[in-house]
């Protein structure tokens, strides 16, 4: 996916490429405007030798004829998309799925997670500190099938995030990175919390592009 100079190539950008098991067999998610039905699952993927998940989207014509697939390893090939999830009565989080466009079966399971992604910057850094390391999230939006996605949260370590405060909104970038878990504590109604885990784009390494 990248080219002899180590560069994003112009064919490769946002796009994504990662691997696990399968959690489950797929189940319908919903049905587009144009009539094409999609299903649902989830992936475990391997990170820092801890197993965390994340909810795959694919075709029904992708996965025509997959039968008996779950706890069975895969690479996924495709894209990412954004949605909301809920924290509290307050508060919504930008997360992040995955919409698959190539599913490899594996006779052993992977450690593949790599994204490309080209998009620009839609919100000025927010900022996070810990006692080992500097970090902040940055919103892009990015396009992907003849449309906009917005607030794809992005997430910058060390001094990247040095790099990053700098460039005004509206700015271009082309990013390499990987899918990032991040946990949160979820209010439930009857007082209990919930742990949850929301996904975001851990940044490697940026550049800006020329307007």
């Amino acid at each position: 996916m990248l080219n002899q100079n180590g560069e994003m190539s112009r064919t490769n950008q946002n796009k994504l490429t990662i691997s696990g098991k399968l959690e489950n067999e797929f189940k319908y998610s919903h049905t587009t405007n144009s009539g094409r039905n999609f299903y649902k699952n989830t992936l475990r993927v391997k990170n820092n030798r801890k197993e965390e998940h994340i909810d795959i989207i694919a075709s029904e014509n992708l996965i025509y004829n997959m039968y008996r697939v779950r706890n069975k390893p895969v690479v996924v090939n495709g894209s990412i998309e954004t949605c909301k999830v809920v924290v509290s009565k307050e508060k919504e989080s930008n997360d992040v799925i995955i919409v698959a466009e190539q599913i490899e079966f594996c006779k052993e399971e992977k450690e593949e997670n790599l994204i490309f992604l080209e998009g620009k910057i839609k919100s000025k850094p927010i900022r996070q500190e810990n006692i080992s390391y500097k970090s902040c999230f940055v919103f892009l939006s990015a396009h992907m099938r003849k449309r906009w996605i917005n607030n794809i949260p992005c997430k910058f370590y060390g001094e990247e995030v040095n790099r990053i405060k700098r460039i005004p909104i509206g700015t271009p970038v082309r990013l390499i990175g990987k899918i990032g878990f991040q946990k949160k504590l979820k209010l439930l109604e009857d007082g209990n919390v919930q742990v949850i885990v929301i996904h975001h784009v851990a940044v490697l390494r940026f550049d800006v592009l020329k307007k």
